[in-house]
């Protein structure tokens, strides 16, 4: 009889097989000097584990070139079944039917079968059998099985189960009644893999009279019949097994097989079954149910949840609601929204987070209220779906509820905008802007601050002039800075700011809040007027926050200004960031020769007025590797004030050299 074995329990070793090929395509042969495969075979027969390997892969190797070489792979087959007969190690066999594993053929099945029944080499003779397809190794297993004692034919009836033998079926529908549990649960599994009609038959007639021990295992082995049901095309089939397990008086386990079983076979016909089991009182089924139409396909299954969903209990109105949510379905709207007056706190949470993929434009007037709840979590969830809710022109209905909302309620929506990127409401967020109410001002320009682009410079710059002095001041500058970041390249930004300051005459607040942007910015081409700034004999707020923007300046183009400032600044306030700043900078390093930095370091030594200053030198030339900056280090071990920082970057120092 030929027998055509169930594809996923064919041959495992052909994956094996094919990545094998590639390798030996680009395999050089075997090196001269390696012993021949008869010299390797002998050698391997005293192998024990721990030994050297080494005749174990050139057995391999010898292997793996015989791929594509019949007469080379039947001579080396020979040679190992050779060995199943010897007295050869425990370890050497194992190695051997590692190798049938892969190369073996009907060929080796006689020796592999006087294993079958040593309760010591039965699990590595089934083990290379499984993977030899056709009658031999089938009849060899099965012949097995009825002379093995129960401590080795659990393995073998596995191996049947692996190999689908549907001619076993008989044998092991036997064995179900075995007086041996392992032996019985065994042949439940292998009769689930093999499948059929003969196979269910015999696991739904011992299912009746199964002990609780055994029927959880049967059972399973029926629901296997029931898979390979399905993956055969016999739908029909597999639902009646499904349908008889889909009951309270099953296992929970078998139970909710069953339920997700019929999902599969019956598709969008198991609705009104899911929709039974979320009006149930069972919370565990409840979810599974809606777990299963999330996904379910078909037109009616949105309709019939959100109908039913007021009847449901709070739990499977949570439940539902997830669900809802998942397919994205304008159609529940109504539904969702009516959830929304649940007295229930988790129901009306899971509404409102619905509404971000089933809510539109209607429901922004409602989102909105709810935002400015009493309830922190619904607010927080209000106006996190505010920020994603879908659907044509919602942005323009944000818009349009900012017209008549009060300031807490306005500011809401313009965080709305801009978690929505609604840049086609940067008109309105620049008018809000100059809002009276400062926390509008606020969420504006924070808003217009993630939205604006170039074209809206202009606009903001006029803005931030005009709210000199106002607490919004920080949140204006704020904006303007990420607006010129978007800007490609910043320099046009900056420049437009270079412009707006030299329109600017008095106004010192103004033209100080204009040089701090410019030195966040921190674009080349502001530098020279930064300088300019910080060279005026005039002591205004002007000349500070330009000391400040080189102070904090991201690169070492400003290493030299800040130097002079720290040398020859009559401010005591300037000395201290530019010294600061100038100490920042030099630990950054670079490529500059460590000659030049040790020079600087040690006229920063010399600047260094207060013990922090002496601390922050110490840090820095804690960094350097090399001798000279011991000698800097020196002077610092006689100051009370730093000598156990002098003494940490001594170490410091020593260490780097060292090592």
């Amino acid at each position: 009889m030929i027998r055509v074995i169930n594809q996923k329990n064919s041959r495992a070793g052909w994956a094996m097989v094919a990545a094998l090929v590639a390798v030996v395509a680009g395999m050089p042969a075997l090196a001269q000097d390696t012993p021949s495969l008869p010299d390797a075979l002998q050698q391997i027969r005293t192998y024990e584990f721990g030994q050297n390997r080494e005749m174990l892969s050139v057995v391999q190797d010898y292997c793996t070139k015989s791929y594509g070489d019949a007469a080379m792979r039947q001579q080396i087959e020979q040679g190992l079944i050779e060995i199943l007969g010897s007295d050869a190690t425990y370890d050497c066999k194992d190695f051997v039917c590692r190798q049938l594993y892969v190369i073996g053929t009907d060929a080796s099945v006689p020796a592999l079968a006087k294993m079958l029944t040593d309760e010591k080499h039965s699990d590595m003779a089934r083990y290379a059998l499984e993977s030899i397809e056709g009658e031999a190794a089938d009849d060899a297993l099965l012949t097995a099985l009825g002379n093995a004692d129960d401590r080795v034919q659990v393995g073998i009836i596995n191996s049947i189960g692996m190999r689908g033998q549907e001619e076993a079926v008989a044998d092991l529908a036997t064995l179900l009644n075995d007086p041996d549990p392992a032996v019985a649960k065994a042949s439940a599994t292998a009769l689930g893999r093999i499948g059929g009609e003969k196979a269910a038959d015999a696991l739904a007639k011992a299912r009746g009279s199964a002990s609780e021990e055994l029927k959880p295992a049967i059972t399973n082995g029926y629901l296997m019949c029931a898979s390979n049901y399905v993956q055969n095309g016999q739908k029909g089939k597999a639902k009646a097994i499904y349908a008889e397990l889909n009951s309270d008086a099953e296992s929970r386990e078998a139970h909710i097989a069953a339920i997700e079983g019929l999902v599969a076979v019956e598709g969008a016909d198991s609705l009104p079954m899911l929709i039974e089991l979320l009006k149930g009182s069972d919370a565990g089924l409840q979810a599974i149910a809606a777990g299963a139409l999330r996904n379910l396909e078909g037109g009616k299954v949105t309709a019939e949840l959100a109908s039913a969903l007021p009847k449901l209990d709070p739990h499977g109105q949570l439940v539902a609601l997830y669900a809802l949510r998942a397919r994205e379905d304008g159609e529940a709207l109504p539904a969702v929204t009516a959830a929304l007056d649940s007295s229930d706190p988790d129901v009306k949470i899971a509404a409102l987070e619905a509404l971000a993929t089933v809510g539109n434009a209607s429901s922004v007037s409602q989102l909105a209220a709810l935002s400015m709840s009493d309830d922190a979590e619904v607010a927080r969830v209000s106006r996190a779906t505010l920020g994603a809710l879908r659907g044509d022109d919602v942005d323009g209905v944000i818009v349009t509820a900012m017209q008549s909302a009060d300031s807490p309620a306005k500011t809401v929506l313009i965080q709305a905008l801009a978690t929505r990127g609604a840049e086609s409401a940067i008109p309105t967020l620049l008018q809000t802007a100059s809002d009276q109410d400062e926390s509008v001002r606020n969420a504006s320009f924070d808003a217009l601050g993630a939205l604006a682009n170039g074209s809206d410079l202009a606009a903001l710059v006029d803005l931030l002039v005009k709210v000199n002095g106002d607490p919004s001041q920080t949140a204006a500058e704020n904006a303007v800075v990420s607006t010129v970041q978007r800007i490609d390249p910043p320099q046009k930004g900056a420049q437009q700011i270079a412009q707006a300051f030299s329109t600017i005459k008095g106004k010192p607040e103004v033209r100080a809040s204009l040089v701090r942007v410019v030195g966040r910015i921190a674009d080349p081409s502001s530098l020279p007027q930064l300088r300019d700034l910080v060279a005026s004999a005039k002591a205004d707020p002007v000349k500070d926050a330009a000391v400040k923007a080189l102070a904090d300046w991201p690169t070492a183009d400003a290493l030299d200004d800040l130097r002079q400032i720290a040398s020859n600044s009559d401010n005591n306030t300037h000395k201290t960031l530019a010294f600061r700043g100038f100490l920042r900078l030099l630990r950054q390093g670079g490529d500059r020769p460590v000659e030049e930095t040790l020079a600087l370091y040690e006229e920063a030594s010399k600047l260094a007025a207060s013990a922090d200053d002496k601390r922050l030198v110490l840090a820095g030339l804690a960094e350097i590797g090399d001798e000279r900056a011991l000698a800097l280090v020196e002077p610092y071990l006689a100051d009370e004030e730093v000598k156990a920082e002098a003494a940490q970057a001594t170490e410091q120092i020593k260490s780097k050299i060292q090592g």
